[in-house]
């Protein structure tokens, strides 16, 4: 009888250890703004309808003055609950620069062709027309900071830098993207965002509106063997080079590539954009 009580005290034991486990606590913040009571509430219906589409179990979302607290359980990884709770989720489709193109913006910068020709030479394989530089992620942080630091600002009013998510072998790009007289996708062009599910996985579809399928089809004839590079807030993630013409007004996207990503992406893609971004204290 003893040997029985001791064991279902040790499986007991082992069930709250594994729940402990998969249960995270996220105090967030507003990055660069206040927020008012009502906005942080607003925040709060946001974050709890993308953990429901995402699959996420809320176990608590808590308002408080400066910050809200969220206790959830979930096996999605930390790096993309971190999205998930953080990101405002603004997604627009923006043509990016070849290497052409971006060599002549920066020729006469010669600080940033320094840098940019140093950063090619330490990894000559690295650059490609569909993006500036592959980099281990341990170095982007680095590299970005620097090219952003010798950014002049009339360089800066013409070109913008940014980097996409880490791949399966931990590398990052970074992609030029012009920021004068070019077209842009946003949010006000999507009639409809749905996520199907199919036997090789899940797969998000945008539905778009008819202007913006007009802007869609014009952007691509403009990239045509280019990329188009897909954003949400500053970061990258999927920049598919244009092989055709787009006429249709229905666009498949990904770009989260580890277990639960394209929930992830649909969850944040199908909610109201959070009224700042977020950071994890």
């Amino acid at each position: 009888m003893k040997y029985y009580r001791i064991m279902t005290i040790l499986w007991f034991c082992i069930c709250l250890a594994i729940m402990a486990s998969a249960q995270s606590t996220f105090t967030l913040r507003p990055a660069d703004q206040s927020l008012s009571k009502s906005e942080l509430q607003y925040a709060g219906e946001i974050i709890e309808q993308r953990l429901s589409a995402a699959q996420v179990e809320l176990l608590t979302i808590e308002t408080h003055p400066n910050d809200l607290k969220v206790v959830l359980r979930s096996e999605i990884s930390p790096e993309y609950l971190k999205l998930l709770l953080t990101t405002r989720g603004d997604i627009q489709f923006r043509p990016a620069l070849d290497r052409d193109a971006f060599e002549q913006i920066i020729s006469g910068y010669e600080a940033i062709s320094a840098l940019v020709d140093s950063l090619e030479r330490v990894a000559p394989e690295s650059s490609t027309d569909d993006y500036l530089l592959e980099m281990e992620t341990k170095q982007s942080a680095h590299i970005l900071k620097r090219v952003n630091q010798m950014m002049s600002k009339p360089l800066a009013g013409q070109l913008e830098i940014v980097e996409d998510l880490p791949d399966a072998s931990g590398k990052i790009r970074l992609y030029g993207l012009p920021k004068t007289d070019t077209m842009q996708l946003g949010r006000e062009d999507i009639a409809d965002i749905r996520m199907e599910q199919t036997s090789g996985g899940d797969r998000i579809w945008i539905d778009l509106s008819e202007v913006g399928a007009k802007k869609f089809a014009t952007m691509s004839e403009q990239q045509l063997h280019k990329t188009i590079a897909v954003i949400i807030d500053d970061l990258v993630i999927m920049a598919p080079r244009v092989h055709e013409v787009m006429t249709g007004d229905k666009v498949q996207i990904t770009g989260l590539w580890q277990e639960g990503g394209d929930r992830v992406l649909y969850a944040i893609l199908s909610t109201d954009i959070l009224p700042a971004v977020f950071k994890v204290q």
